[in-house]
C-alpha cells in the first residue's frame, strides 16, 4: 500500500489518453512534498505528466493501492489535473484526492466541490498532507482540526477555520533524490518562499506564507548542492521568488561555493533594480560569473513607467535596460519577462513595452524575452478589483476554470478592461519578432536549434520561419495593422491539435 501518490499535471489543456513527447521537466512541488513526507515515514511515489509518457499507466497502476492521491494545480494546471481527477474516480476508484497549490490556495471551496475533489490544501501543503494522511492511515473521519484544508461531507463543502501550520524552513529535511529516478544533468532547487515587495498583480500578495521571507539556512543550501554535483548534476537553477533577496546571504554563497572543489553553472530570478554599484554592481557580477552564474531571470513586466507605478513593481525603466548593460558586461545572459492586456493600460503603453523589448534586443548579443504574456487577475490582488470594475467576473467553478487560457493573447476579447484587444493580441503574438533585427533573429534561431539538437533542414525551417514570421509581425505593426490575424488564428489552431 503507497500511503501517497503525488500528481505534477500537464500546464496546458490536452487529452488525457493522448501519448506526449516526454520534456525534461522537474516537478519541483511534489518533489518537495514527497521530500518532506519520506522524511516522516510514510510511502511516496511522484507522477509527472509532463516528463513521463507512460504517466497514466503508472498512475492506473498505482492509484488503486494508494491511501491518498495529491495532485498539485496551478491556474494553468487545472484543466489537465481535473481531467486526471476524473480519471481516478472513473477508472481507479473511489480514492481520496486532495488539490493543492496556488489555485486551491485562492479557490478553496470551488475546487473541493467538484465532485472529482476530496479535499484542497491552502497554502503550504507539507503539514497539511502530513496530518491528512495520517488521518486516513488512522481511519478518522473528523478532518475539522487540520489546519488550511477544505473537506467535504455529505456533498458540502467545510472550510477548516484553524491557520495552517508553516513548515519550519531552517530545518527543513534533506530532499530525496530518489523520487526523481533516473540521471539528469540540470537541477531546480527552491531555497527560500516568500516575497517581502507588494506587487499589485502577484499572487504573492494575498497567500499569507509568502509575504514574508523564509530562507533555508546556509549550511542546508551548501549541503543539497554538495549532494546535486554527487550525483552528477552539473546545472542548477535556483528558483526561489528572487534568490539575490539578501545580498549577505549571496555573499556568503559566494564564498561557500569558491570553496568546492567540483564547479557548477547556476542561475537564479532577481530584480532590475538590484543592479547597482551598491547591490550587484558590475564587479560582483563579473566574480559570480567566475564563480559559475550564467544566466537570470528578471521580472520587467511593462516598458511604460506609468504601468510600472500602477503595478506597484517599484522599478523604473532604465534599471531595466542597466541591468541589461550590466549583464552584457559580465557575461551574463539575462532574461526578460513582461505582460500586457493591463487595467487601465493604453496603447501609448503597449508602445512603451514595445519600444523596451527593441532596446532590450539591440543591448544583448542573444536576447531572450518571454511574453508579453496576457495577464490574468488574481483575487485579492488591487488589479483584480480593478477588473472587476471594469465588468470582469472571475469563473465561479472549478470547471469554468479549466476553459480559461491564462496568458494567451487569444483571451483578450474575453476581458472587458482591455482598451485595445486587437493591438495586444498582434503584440502576444509577435513578441520579440517585432524588436528584433534579422541578423540576432537568425543567431537566436540557430542557437535554440543547436540546444534543441534539430536536423539542419529543421533548423533551416525554424529560422526561414522565424524570418517570415518577424517580417509581419514588424509590418503589422509599423503600419498599425491589428486587424484579420490569420496567423495567429492558424497557430491557435495548431496549438490545440499539439494539445490533444
Amino acid at each position: 500500500m503507497i500511503d501517497v501518490v503525488l500528481i505534477h499535471p500537464s500546464p496546458y489543456k490536452r487529452d488525457i489518453y493522448a501519448k506526449v513527447k516526454a520534456i525534461d521537466n522537474l516537478p519541483i512541488a511534489i518533489w518537495y512534498l514527497g521530500s518532506y513526507l519520506k522524511s516522516e515515514g510514510f510511502s511516496v511515489m511522484l507522477i509527472d505528466f509532463e516528463s513521463d509518457s507512460n504517466a497514466l499507466d503508472k498512475l492506473a497502476s498505482a492509484g488503486k493501492n494508494a491511501r491518498l492521491i495529491a495532485i498539485t494545480m496551478m491556474t494553468a494546471q487545472v484543466s489537465h489535473g481535473l481531467e486526471i481527477a476524473k480519471f481516478i474516480k472513473e477508472k481507479i476508484g473511489n480514492i481520496p484526492i486532495v488539490v493543492g497549490g496556488v489555485h486551491s490556495t485562492l479557490y478553496p471551496t470551488e475546487t473541493v466541490k467538484s465532485k472529482y475533489i476530496d479535499f484542497t490544501v491552502q497554502g503550504e501543503g507539507e503539514i497539511v498532507l502530513f496530518e491528512l494522511i495520517s488521518a486516513i492511515k488512522e481511519n478518522k473521519q473528523n478532518y475539522s482540526k487540520i489546519g488550511g484544508l477544505s473537506y467535504k461531507v455529505n456533498d458540502k463543502a467545510f472550510f477548516n477555520k484553524v491557520k495552517n501550520k508553516f513548515v519550519d524552513h531552517l530545518n527543513y529535511p534533506d530532499l530525496d533524490y530518489a523520487l526523481l529516478g533516473g540521471k539528469r544533468a540540470s537541477l531546480a532547487l527552491v531555497t527560500s518562499r516568500g516575497c517581502p515587495y507588494d506587487c499589485a498583480f502577484c499572487c504573492n500578495k494575498v497567500i499569507e506564507e509568502r509575504t514574508t521571507f523564509k530562507t533555508w539556512s546556509l549550511n542546508k543550501i551548501m549541503r543539497e548542492v554538495k549532494k546535486a554535483l554527487g550525483l552528477g548534476i552539473s546545472d542548477i537553477f535556483f528558483w526561489d521568488d528572487n534568490f539575490f533577496q539578501k545580498k549577505q546571504r549571496l555573499l556568503s554563497f559566494l564564498e561557500e561555493i569558491k570553496k568546492l572543489d567540483k564547479k557548477f553553472t547556476w542561475f537564479g530570478n532577481t530584480r532590475a533594480d538590484y543592479f547597482n554599484e551598491r547591490y550587484i554592481s558590475v564587479e560582483l557580477l563579473s566574480e559570480l560569473n567566475r564563480n559559475g552564474l550564467t544566466r537570470v531571470s528578471i521580472g520587467a513586466e511593462s516598458g511604460s513607467q506609468r504601468m510600472l507605478d500602477y503595478m506597484q513593481k517599484g522599478i523604473k525603466v532604465d534599471h531595466i535596460l542597466r541591468a541589461a548593460e550590466y549583464c552584457v558586461k559580465a557575461n551574463i545572459a539575462p532574461s526578460f519577462s513582461f505582460m500586457t492586456g493591463l487595467p487601465n493600460e493604453n496603447p501609448e503603453d503597449v508602445d512603451l513595452t514595445v519600444r523596451c523589448i527593441k532596446k532590450l534586443c539591440h543591448i544583448l548579443p542573444l536576447p531572450k524575452i518571454l511574453g508579453p504574456a496576457l495577464y490574468l487577475p488574481l483575487p485579492g490582488s488591487k488589479m483584480f478589483h480593478d477588473c472587476e470594475r471594469y465588468g470582469y467576473r472571475a469563473p465561479r467553478t472549478i470547471e469554468d476554470w479549466a476553459t480559461i487560457d491564462s496568458g494567451y493573447g487569444f483571451s483578450a476579447y474575453d476581458r472587458p478592461w482591455i482598451k485595445n484587444p486587437d493591438m495586444v493580441r498582434i503584440v502576444w503574438f509577435y513578441s520579440i519578432l517585432i524588436g528584433i533585427s534579422f541578423k540576432k533573429l537568425i543567431k537566436l534561431m540557430k542557437r535554440y536549434s543547436e540546444l534543441s539538437g534539430y536536423s539542419k533542414a529543421k533548423k533551416l525551417t525554424l529560422v526561414i520561419l522565424a524570418v517570415i514570421g518577424s517580417l509581419i509581425g514588424k509590418m503589422r505593426y509599423r503600419f498599425r495593422f491589428f486587424k484579420f490575424p490569420v496567423e495567429a488564428i492558424i497557430f491557435k489552431k495548431f496549438r490545440i491539435m499539439n494539445a490533444q
